[in-house]
């Protein structure tokens, strides 16, 4: 059976789960009260979401995410706080190859993101699409070059 069978319409026509089973917030909650760190809604969303609302594959996803954010701080030798790897990584989608990429290369990677904005003309920020969705892009392709 499809891992999208008995999910929203709108995640069996893309493929993907672009919306969470908010019911499903609580009992991931729940399972991760015995972490360190106490998870933000915004993360407990994110980790249903890339986990197509599996509480069992978001708890996963976020240990992983946790994991991925002490490789960042560790990689970047105290030049990133860990709330910014942290912000970085969850605009690159806790990809940790393209939020190492975005640290590792902060400047032209704002500088491709404005140009592309810019040409575009999406730099008053109406439009479609927003800058976070430009930046991803730029991140998923490890592009310095505004083409």
């Amino acid at each position: 059976p499809s891992s999208f069978e008995d999910k929203f319409l709108v995640n069996r026509l893309l493929g993907r789960t672009v919306v969470v089973n908010e019911r499903l917030l609580e009992p991931l909650e729940a399972r991760l009260k015995k972490s360190k760190t106490r998870p933000k809604p915004e993360v407990l969303r994110t980790a249903l979401a890339l986990g197509n609302n599996s509480v069992d594959q978001a708890v996963h996803l976020r240990q992983e995410h946790l994991k991925s954010v002490d490789k960042l701080v560790s990689a970047r030798k105290g030049y990133s706080t860990r709330e910014h790897c942290d912000d970085v990584l969850a605009m690159c989608r806790w990809d940790y190859e393209a939020a190492l990429y975005v640290l590792n290369n902060e400047t032209e990677f704002d500088a491709t993101v404005h140009e592309i904005m810019r040409r575009n003309g999406l730099a008053s920020g109406v439009g479609f699409p927003a800058k976070a969705e430009v930046q991803w892009e730029v991140a998923q392709a490890r592009n310095d070059k505004a083409v």
